[in-house]
């Protein structure tokens, strides 16, 4: 989402932006719990498209509408579920 500053380069440094070439969910395993993403994958994406086999995706950022996988990484974001 932005609303923290993590996206604002510092001191001359620069932003990679993802979302729109880097935006893949490459695997489930369903044996493992595995998901394997590209990390412009926006949360909501994979939450529905783990769904279709009976499981959630744990953290639940308020963004998680449009924020990515890879900026809650960066960010340390997974919302009210995160441990």
């Amino acid at each position: 989402s932005g609303f923290t500053g993590g996206a604002l380069a510092v001191n001359g440094g620069v932003v990679l932006a993802f979302e729109k070439h880097m935006n893949k969910i490459l695997e489930i395993d369903l044996e493992n719990l595995v998901a394997v993403v590209q990390p412009g994958v926006i949360n909501i994406h994979l939450q529905k498209e783990v769904a279709k086999y009976g499981l959630f995706y744990p953290p639940d950022p308020a963004s998680m509408e449009y924020s990515s996988l890879g900026g809650n990484v960066s960010e340390n974001a997974g919302g009210m579920r995160a441990a």
